[in-house]
């Protein structure tokens, strides 16, 4: 099985009429907003054909001469697929004036479903996976204070929660949770760090994101769990070459729900990999891409990936290293704003164990 991942912008769907696109556009870069309509086109075994919009606004929450703050965005989603998953969001990433505040709110409704194949260990083949399907409402975000050198301090939050859950192969009981649905509400500290030259697309600096949350469990039938995540990112330019790297860290200690665990695979996290094809209390992963730059509208894009999960910290790197790979184009959309389409190809069923 392959899986394709596109995302294409409304404006390359009109060549035709580029000559009346491009002075508008033009007129966009001396803005301190920007709003840009994006089809998107999803592509996967899992999915079939996905198909949708996104509305995205980019703008400065500061006057015209304030050089210090970073452009924020906020978007606006709707895609559905042909296997009738729907996936509906509203985004917000803003820096206040001066970037004295971050702010960061993410809600989403979803009918949708997954492939699941259990936990690190025992796990189902590739091919023998079990279908979850589950409705999922989503809130999240933070705010936090610049404590100096772009160094934010503050809190966050996360409702989350899964109901009218079913499993397909029910007669493989050792693999299907005894309570699939929950409802979970996350309060914590978070610390970012964020030296980045672009939030949207960046190729200089680094960031690093700390968090640490104490989940609890709304339906009260467990005693909830801690979590911790750490994410550490860095950006390196020389002329036409870009190549990014990261590193992430998640532990959970406590009653997860089998939703609620770390997950390797997908758009994010291991490209190359299925959605949650590895999941457990625990995971590492280190992710890099190479980008170079063609001519100045195209860049050529490669990306691998290594990790894994685990049920204790301690056995973390004591697994299996699994492996993704894939290789895509970036497309620019928006030179003063850096924002730029991708089309990657990962195969699906590309991992290996190492």
């Amino acid at each position: 099985m392959k899986s394709i991942k596109i995302l294409l912008l409304i404006c390359l769907c009109h060549m035709a009429s580029a000559q009346k696109i491009k002075p508008f556009l033009d007129s966009l870069k001396h803005k301190e907003f920007n709003i840009l309509p994006l089809p998107s086109i999803t592509v996967g075994p899992e999915i079939g054909i996905m198909y949708g919009f996104f509305v995205d606004y980019y703008y400065k929450l500061s006057k015209k001469d304030d050089t210090l703050t970073r452009p924020s965005v906020s978007f606006v989603s709707l895609q559905y697929s042909t296997k009738k998953q729907m996936n509906a969001e509203l985004y917000t990433s803003a820096f206040t004036r001066k970037e004295k505040y971050y702010v960061l709110f993410k809600a989403g409704y979803y009918d949708d479903f997954e492939q699941y194949w259990g936990k690190t260990s025992p796990s189902l083949g590739n091919d023998d996976y079990i279908m979850a399907r589950y409705k999922r409402y989503l809130l999240s975000g933070r705010i936090a204070k610049n404590i100096g050198q772009k160094h934010f301090l503050g809190l966050g939050y996360q409702y989350n929660t899964y109901y009218d859950v079913a499993f397909s192969k029910i007669a493989l009981k050792e693999f299907v949770p005894a309570m699939p649905a929950s409802s979970i509400l996350g309060l914590g500290l978070v610390y970012n760090i964020d030296k980045r030259d672009n939030q949207f697309s960046p190729t200089k600096g680094y960031y690093a994101d700390f968090t640490a949350y104490k989940m609890f469990d709304m339906s009260k039938k467990t005693s909830g769990y801690t979590q911790y995540n750490l994410d550490l990112r860095k950006y390196h330019e020389i002329k036409k070459h870009v190549v990014a790297n990261q590193f992430v860290l998640g532990s959970q200690q406590g009653e997860v729900p089998i939703f609620e665990k770390q997950r390797i695979g997908g758009p994010m996290l291991m490209r190359g990999l299925f959605k949650g094809r590895f999941r457990d209390d625990n995971l590492w992963a280190i992710q890099s891409e190479y980008r170079y730059e063609v001519i100045p509208l195209v860049k050529l894009a490669a990306f691998a990936s290594v990790g894994n999960t685990a049920p204790t910290f301690s056995s973390l790197f004591q697994q299996q290293i699994i492996v993704g790979y894939g290789a895509g184009l970036r497309l620019r959309v928006n030179k003063t704003k850096k924002i730029y389409a991708k089309i990657d190809y990962a195969p699906g069923n590309s991992h290996l164990k190492i």
